[in-house]
């Protein structure tokens, strides 16, 4: 599987926080370990960001697009900021997004919380509201079944062990048999 970068153009993520800071995404991940509460993001060169050559083409014919197990708002949503790549991916008739989120919480780091904070509320339903118009399923943890009751007709949810103790690889293997 090709690996290509969303964009080749300057592209940062800035945080603000809650007492009015504004960090650079490093900062604010690394050095600060992610202790401020976030109040907005915002993907600095976005819109005069063009994809990486191959980028909507790879997403137009891949039989599945898989969005990893990342935090959204900080990780995901900087590549959807994209111009042209949240269309691409919108349009896709698979899309499969794995939560990062087990019982509501993130195994490690800030996603819980800063979706929290940026008003997307906790658990399955903020997962569910950060790729809102986006993807066709979600798979949550088995610590998580109960939420498979929140599918609809745009979006099922499906509960899995997504247990990476292998390095992910028979989660990797099942998602492939059942969505590629």
């Amino acid at each position: 599987v090709p690996v290509v970068p969303a964009t080749d153009d300057r592209l940062r993520t800035i945080i603000h926080t809650s007492d009015g800071s504004r960090l650079e995404f490093q900062d604010y991940f690394v050095v600060r370990r992610h202790a401020d509460s976030v109040a907005d993001v915002v993907f600095e060169g976005a819109t005069a960001a063009t994809p990486a050559p191959g980028v909507i083409e790879a997403l137009a014919s891949a039989g599945t697009v898989v969005i990893a197990p990342s935090n959204p708002p900080l990780s995901i949503w900087p590549i959807l900021a994209v111009p042209g790549i949240r269309d691409a991916v919108a349009a896709h008739p698979n899309v499969v997004a794995v939560s990062p989120l087990f019982g509501g919480r993130a195994l490690k780091g800030p996603a819980a919380a800063v979706m929290e904070t940026l008003g997307l509320g906790t658990g399955t339903p903020a997962v569910l509201a950060a790729y809102a118009g986006l993807i066709r399923t979600l798979v949550v943890d088995e610590t998580d079944r109960r939420d498979v009751s929140m599918s609809t007709d745009d979006v099922e949810v499906v509960a899995a062990s997504t247990d990476l103790s292998d390095g992910g690889a028979a989660f990797a293997e099942w998602l492939l048999e059942r969505y590629a």
